[in-house]
């Protein structure tokens, strides 16, 4: 028979006890802090926020991601995010999916996604994967924000650009470019042949 604790130990245990549940509720309530700071942050932030599970199905939406797509909450959680994206991304998103799991991390990627209204928007994602106490797999956390405007400005100046290259390349006669700063022959093979010598750029 054991002996039975006499009652300093057993208040000694009760102590401890008592300090146990005090520390239990102090991280509750700093883990109730995080998830109200973290849900405020999602929900009002001013870039689209989205939240997958392991098969790359929705779990979590922010009011901008769906104010910028034209979906309602019920129209979005548990599908699949390929299901949003333009047919010609599908395949993309299932091959490069596994390897974001896999890194725990993706900068820049770049998806076209279909609005409610038919429409499409090219977006740039940030992300990393959130994992549980014992390191696996919970979610993916990913913000967004629209680059499709700043897509169609860099290809209006590359064809701009191409476009006087071509005239300077095909060009018949000797151009000069001047400015403030510089001060360019173009093109330098036409210079070369009418002058016979080398004309290098003035900076």
């Amino acid at each position: 028979m054991q002996n039975k604790p006499s009652y300093e130990e057993l208040e000694i245990r009760v102590q401890k006890l008592e300090k146990t549940l005090v520390e239990q509720e102090t991280v509750s309530n700093e883990l109730e802090k995080d998830r109200t700071w973290f849900k405020f942050f999602y929900e009002k932030a001013p870039l689209g926020y989205q939240s997958l599970d392991r098969n790359g199905n929705f779990l979590e939406v922010n009011k901008a991601w769906l104010d910028l797509l034209g979906y309602s909450r019920e129209e979005v959680i548990g599908k699949s995010f390929g299901d949003f994206l333009h047919p010609e991304w599908r395949d993309h998103f299932k091959k490069n999916f596994p390897r974001f799991k896999a890194v725990g991390e993706v900068l820049g990627v770049e998806f076209e996604i279909a609005r409610k209204n038919g429409t499409y928007i090219l977006v740039s994602f940030n992300g990393k994967i959130g994992k549980n106490a014992e390191g696996d797999f919970l979610q993916t956390h990913c913000i967004f924000r629209n680059i499709t405007e700043e897509k169609k400005i860099e290809e209006q100046l590359k064809r701009s650009e191409e476009r006087y290259r071509l005239l300077f390349d095909e060009s018949i006669n000797p151009i000069v470019i001047y400015n403030h700063r510089s001060i360019l022959f173009w093109p330098q093979n036409l210079f070369n042949s009418i002058f016979y010598c080398r004309l290098i750029p003035i900076t």
